[in-house]
């Protein structure tokens, strides 16, 4: 631990951030008792229960802005860059009554593509608004630059400039904080905000105008990385991914007789033990960008498994890029022809201090085996 991580753990008041909040070099180690695991020859198959969603036809989001300001109307505003089908285009998402909230007002070019369905998983509540919009959002070597005008359903004027001018850039990597908004979550949404910061109040120019008069943009309490800076942060590269929708019906197993195996739009790396297959790691790419959930130890295999009322391991997510980003325990039970999966995403990044807000989420995958398997996944949160 750096001191200056060790300060921000002291004093709340300055933050450093934690681009590695998982530890697998402290995982790797763990294993299970092999004498006691299995009770049953080996199945030969898998149950494909890990699912890291990446579908070419949903909406992706590159890059994104967000600014926090004193206004009647709205407390943020969230500029993204995304990608829908072949098209890209900006997307203006507006916080109403808090951030925390997640109720939102959704500015759209019209003909974009852009569906309330879209937002529907990522939000408790959300409004369509199609309207025209003139940004421009790019990192360069001296921090962010913005621009964005546009005019909100209260028929008012918005412009925000931001230039940042940093001698040095030191981004981070974080979860973003989506689900934290969530009272009802069908997925994890796992947006990896891979070249993240805050805006820097010194040397920055950054000027809010509704309606022909200037708004004030709040600051953030803590210091970051010893610095301080406004409550605005943006990110760049990003990577989108759904992990584990909710889901319940049958579920195929597939043939694992090799060191690998394609389901959907994954990629299972798996391990023979004693002709037993297990599951290392799952993978998926999308537009060239990975992510990678790691099992320690590896997911046994679950129709074989002795009855058991607690197995437990550790899970982490990496990127070819950045390892160590999110992680946590799993668990499993099982009881005659029910297996149970349990995971919790507790070991991430969170720039408020505190609990992180993903250590909230819980998902439990139940596997009823027969003729025909059935299984249930859902997330909750405590």
């Amino acid at each position: 631990m750096t001191i200056k991580r060790l300060i921000s753990k002291i004093i709340p008041i300055f933050m450093v951030a934690d681009s590695h909040p998982a530890k697998s070099e402290l995982y790797k180690n763990s294993s299970f008792d092999r004498h006691a695991l299995y009770s049953d020859k080996p199945s030969k198959h898998i149950y494909p229960v890990i699912q890291i969603n990446a579908d070419p036809e949903e909406l992706e989001v590159q890059n994104l802005c967000l600014v926090s300001m004193d206004d009647a109307h709205y407390d943020t505003m969230e500029l993204q860059e995304v990608i829908k089908g072949n098209r890209r285009c900006f997307v203006v998402l507006m916080y109403r009554e808090s951030f925390e909230s997640g109720k939102i007002d959704v500015y759209y070019p019209d003909g974009s593509g852009i569906e309330q369905s879209d937002y529907d998983k990522m939000f408790n509540e959300v409004k369509m608004m199609p309207c025209q919009i003139d940004a421009k959002m790019e990192l360069t070597e001296h921090g962010l630059y913005l621009e964005l005008f546009f005019v909100d359903a209260y028929d008012r004027e918005h412009q925000y400039v931001v230039r940042e001018n940093r001698s040095e850039n030191n981004l981070f990597g974080m979860i973003a904080p989506i689900g934290g908004n969530l009272n009802t979550p069908q997925h994890f949404p796992l947006v990896y905000m891979k070249k993240f910061n805050f805006v820097n109040k010194k040397e920055t120019a950054l000027t809010i105008t509704i309606d022909g008069k200037p708004v004030k943009p709040q600051n953030m309490i803590p210091f970051v990385n010893f610095h301080r800076v406004y409550l605005a942060r943006y990110s760049f590269d990003m990577v989108n991914r759904s992990w584990n929708p909710n889901y319940s019906g049958k579920l195929d197993s597939v043939e694992a007789n090799g060191k690998s195996v394609r389901i959907a739009d994954s990629e299972y790396l798996l391990e023979n033990k004693d002709g037993y297959m297990e599951v290392r790691s799952v993978t998926s790419v999308r537009n060239g960008k990975d992510m990678i959930i790691s099992f320690y130890p590896a997911l046994p295999d679950f129709e074989a498994l002795q009855d058991t009322d607690g197995l437990e391991g550790y899970f982490s997510f990496n990127s070819s890029e950045m390892k160590d980003i999110l992680g946590g325990k799993y668990y499993i039970t099982k009881n005659g022809n029910k297996a149970s999966l349990t995971l919790n995403p507790a070991d991430g990044y969170s720039p408020i201090p505190g609990k992180p807000w993903m250590a909230a989420y819980y998902w439990t995958g139940i596997l009823q085996f027969g003729d025909i398997t059935q299984f249930l996944g859902k997330w909750e949160k405590t």
